[in-house]
């Protein structure tokens, strides 16, 4: 029996100790990975400053956090800005991370902080927030298993800006220090 239990938690140990170690060992690849995937599937140029992964902080959960994120948009809107954050915090199943891409990646939770949003609309209706690529092969009716899914049940903007101009209606909105979230108590750690 004491056999055992010292087989058992030296598995357990090994696991945990891995968990710890994976964001670190891999790091340079997932970042990679993730500017890869982002501009192989946005019609804009994504880059961030630095990546942190946690498989242990809110274990199940894998946490993923975007220091410093920039979305520049490609053209009709060609070097303007889209998206300037601070940080960027998504919140997913650890099991999410080892889907393939044809199966999606759900993620539960999102968090934004200090982020600029610039939203424009030209005099033809085109949008600069329409910036995901056109898959080439027709779309399934079942699309619950293609793609990138946001099936975000949390969220948190805090100190945010949002700037939205509609070229055609002549409407500038801007909202400023904004700040929001679901406001559910157990989503302190989001």
């Amino acid at each position: 029996m004491k056999k055992a239990l010292k087989i058992i938690g030296i598995v357990l140990g090994v696991l945990i100790l891995l968990l710890f170690l994976t964001p670190f060992l891999f790091k340079g690849q997932i970042k990679d990975m993730v500017r890869k995937t982002a501009n192989d599937n946005l019609n804009a140029q994504l880059s961030f400053e630095d990546l942190h992964l946690s498989l242990l902080r809110n274990f199940p959960n894998a946490t993923l956090s975007l220091d410093n994120l920039l979305i520049i948009n490609n053209a009709p809107f060609e070097g303007d800005t889209l998206v300037s954050s601070e940080e960027l915090v998504l919140q997913m199943s650890v099991m999410e991370l080892f889907n393939s891409s044809e199966e999606g990646m759900r993620v539960d939770r999102i968090r934004v902080h200090n982020t600029f949003l610039n939203i424009m609309v030209d005099s033809l209706g085109n949008a600069n927030y329409d910036i995901a690529l056109q898959a080439e092969e027709p779309v399934s009716a079942d699309t619950s298993s293609t793609g990138f899914q946001f099936d975000v049940q949390h969220y948190a903007i805090s100190d945010s800006r949002i700037n939205y101009y509609d070229q055609s209606s002549k409407i500038f909105l801007t909202l400023e220090e904004f700040n929001r979230s679901d406001l559910s108590p157990t989503n302190a750690d989001v």
